[in-house]
């Protein structure tokens, strides 16, 4: 979720040529080169969709908002004082994009969001709910696929907590193509071409790989925050 559509598919179609190449019985060293070095222009050029957060609730210390899109479960956004409804979170694209999930990792028990409404927008002004967030550690949201600019959690009842979340990720599985190519062309005999063509295909499903540990958060991590 954190590039934008176009991009992305030009990544997906660069996957499939790629994979092509290794499997046809035709594809000669120089072809399989091109294509390399094609998808690594690809990969180097993707246009990052960065997210920024706002809201109109203090936080505490260090635990700023933006560690709720920072990929990493070691931080968090913490706000400090009770819940009232009208308090939100909010979360601005750099480019309107397609959801239709939201995950919030929420695991510091206590403080964490008790009834707010999920909301999008295209203009930050007008605003419709798709979704409700409740009481919970890890939650998916799930709605039907709307475009959006702006997503936020609207606060709709009284908790006397803080509020922590851990992570928000956006559609967090909507890279499950990718993910299916990654595998394919992981598994594939490599034995019959030259050393430095293997290497570099190592180095390009290496990076299609961290791209893919950007876009997923797994269960293990969460399980092991909690602990």
């Amino acid at each position: 979720e954190n590039y934008d559509d176009e991009t992305l598919d030009r990544y997906d179609d660069m996957v499939s040529k790629v994979m092509y190449a290794y499997v046809d019985i035709d594809a000669d060293q120089q072809k399989i080169d091109a294509y390399a070095a094609r998808m690594k222009v690809m990969l180097d050029s993707l246009t990052e969709n960065k997210v920024t957060v706002s809201a109109n609730i203090d936080t505490y210390n260090e635990f700023v908002l933006a560690n709720a899109v920072d990929q990493d479960l070691s931080t968090r956004l913490w706000t400090k004082g009770t819940q009232e409804p009208g308090q939100y979170i909010q979360f601005e694209f750099r480019f309107a994009r397609e959801l239709s999930a939201i995950q919030v990792i929420s695991v510091l028990n206590g403080d964490r969001i008790g009834k707010a409404d999920v909301e999008v927008s295209m203009d930050g002004t007008t605003w419709t709910k798709v979704s409700e967030l409740t009481d919970a550690d890890n939650q998916i949201v799930e709605f039907a696929p709307v475009q959006a600019k702006y997503v936020r959690f609207l606060i709709t009842e009284t908790k006397n907590a803080w509020i922590s979340i851990d992570e928000v990720i956006f559609d967090p599985a909507d890279r499950s193509a990718l993910q299916q190519a990654y595998e394919e062309m992981a598994g594939k005999d490599l034995s019959a071409y030259t050393e430095g063509s293997t290497a570099a295909f190592q180095d390009i499903l290496d990076e299609a790989k961290a791209l893919l540990e950007q876009l997923m958060i797994s269960e293990e991590a969460i399980v092991n925050i909690k602990n």
